[in-house]
C-alpha cells in the first residue's frame, strides 16, 4: 500500500499525521476514553484517503490499569528496574508484513486491545516502532534506562541513535535478521520513533506519565 501511495505521487506520510492529528482532536474532545475509541474514530475520519500506517496507542487511570490499543509491528514494553513487565506483541501477516490501516490495509477492528494490571509508579514504558524493535534487543533498551536512570530524553536519544546506528551496519545479528531465519543479515534502516515515559503519582493521587 505503501509503495503503491508513492508510485502515484501520494506522500503516504500524510495518513499517519492525519490519523495521530485525529486521535489528538477526539482526545481533547472526550476525555478519558479507552485508546481504541480514538483510533476508531480516527480510523473513520481517514477513509478512503491514500497511504497506510501502523498505530500504537496507550493510556493509564487511576486504577493503575495501563490500557493499549495496537494495529502493526510498533510496540510497548514497561520496565520495572531491569526486569520487562510487560511487552506487547507485533501484529504481522507474516515475516516483515505487518497489519496496517489505511488504503487496501486492515480494519481497525483488528486491533490488539489489552489491559495491563499492577503498574507502578516508576515503571518506565519505552513505545517505539519498528526501527527501533528490529535492531534492538531488549537488553539494549534496559541498558540505555540504566545509563540515564533520571533523564528520559536521553534515555529517548539513546535508544533512537543505536537504533539508527544498527539500522546501518550489514553485519550485525539484528532481532531483524534473527527473525528472517537467515534470509537476512544486518540492521533494518527505517524510521525511527520512540517515546520514553516514566509513570508519577502527584497529590492527590493523580497518575500521569511523565515524558
Amino acid at each position: 500500500t505503501l509503495f503503491r501511495s508513492a508510485a502515484q505521487g501520494v506522500d503516504p506520510g500524510l495518513y499517519s499525521k492525519k490519523l495521530m492529528s485525529g486521535v489528538l482532536e477526539y482526545c481533547a474532545q472526550t476525555p478519558h476514553q479507552d485508546p481504541y475509541f480514538y483510533l476508531y474514530h480516527a480510523w473513520r475520519d481517514c477513509w478512503g484517503m491514500l497511504g497506510s500506517s501502523t498505530a500504537l496507542l496507550c493510556s493509564i487511570d487511576e486504577e493503575m490499569t495501563l490500557r493499549v490499543c495496537n494495529v502493526g509491528d510498533s510496540a510497548l514494553a514497561v520496565y520495572r528496574g531491569e526486569t520487562t513487565v510487560f511487552r506487547t506483541n507485533e501484529q504481522t501477516h507474516g515475516w516483515n508484513f505487518p497489519y496496517q490501516l489505511g488504503y487496501g490495509g486492515d480494519d481497525v477492528a483488528s486491533a490488539e486491545r489489552l489491559q495491563v494490571r499492577g503498574v507502578e509508579p516508576g515503571d518506565i514504558i519505552v513505545l517505539g516502532s519498528d526501527g527501533v524493535w528490529d535492531n534492538l534487543f531488549n537488553h539494549q533498551i534496559v541498558g540505555a534506562i540504566k545509563k540515564h536512570p533520571s533523564d528520559l530524553q536521553a534515555i529517548a536519544n539513546e535508544i533512537a541513535e543505536q537504533a539508527h546506528q544498527i539500522g546501518h551496519d550489514e553485519t550485525v545479528a539484528s532481532p531483524f535478521a534473527v527473525s528472517s531465519g537467515g534470509r537476512f543479515m544486518g540492521g533494518k534502516l527505517d524510521d525511527v520513533t520512540v517515546i520514553v515515559a516514566e509513570i508519577v503519582v502527584t497529590p492527590p493521587q493523580s497518575i500521569q506519565a511523565r515524558l
